[in-house]
């Protein structure tokens, strides 16, 4: 059975994504204390909300670069093809 192996430059480019995603998810934490004039305590009280919402992020990501990945592999062959 052949092994699947992830090497450490994509780890590390898939960590920057999702760390990116987490701080979307904490700015939009932070707009919507600022938009409902909610407490700032918030911003500790929902981390886990904000990291739950930074994993949903990085999955909705995830789905669309995969599309884009199969779609990108379906033209590449059909005009190696031709």
């Amino acid at each position: 059975m052949k092994d699947i192996v992830i090497t450490v430059k994509r780890q590390k480019t898939e960590l920057k994504i999702w760390l990116v995603c987490l701080a979307v998810a904490f700015g939009l934490n932070v707009y919507a204390i600022i938009a409902y004039e909610g407490q700032w305590a918030e911003l500790y009280h929902s981390i886990g909300f904000v990291v739950t919402a930074s994993f949903v992020i990085y999955v909705i990501l995830l789905v669309i670069r995969l599309c884009f990945y199969g779609i990108w592999r379906t033209i590449g062959k059909s005009q190696k093809t031709k």
